[in-house]
């Protein structure tokens, strides 16, 4: 099974979004991948969940060094190719 849960707009989405994610994770051992544009929210609520995530840099930022993502996609495109 895969899931994807996406959310946009303000920051307010993550927590119930990565609550969601952790308990499919925990009930059904399913693969969950947080994909997220936002490093401050999206990408650090993943990690504090201990979930994988693909990081969305379509604006093109520097990568972090300690970034530990299991993709980095330019193009929402490419995120198919990975799931």
């Amino acid at each position: 099974m895969r899931v994807l849960l996406a959310g946009g707009g303000t920051a307010g989405h993550i927590n119930p979004a990565l609550a969601i994610a952790k308990t499919i994770k925990e009930k059904d051992k399913t693969k969950v991948i947080v994909i997220g544009d936002s490093l401050s929210s999206d990408i650090k609520g993943a990690q504090n969940a201990e979930l994988d995530y693909i990081w969305y840099n379509h604006n093109k930022l520097p990568v972090p060094q300690e970034l530990s993502a299991v993709a980095i996609v330019n193009d929402i495109k490419e995120i198919d190719a990975i799931l």
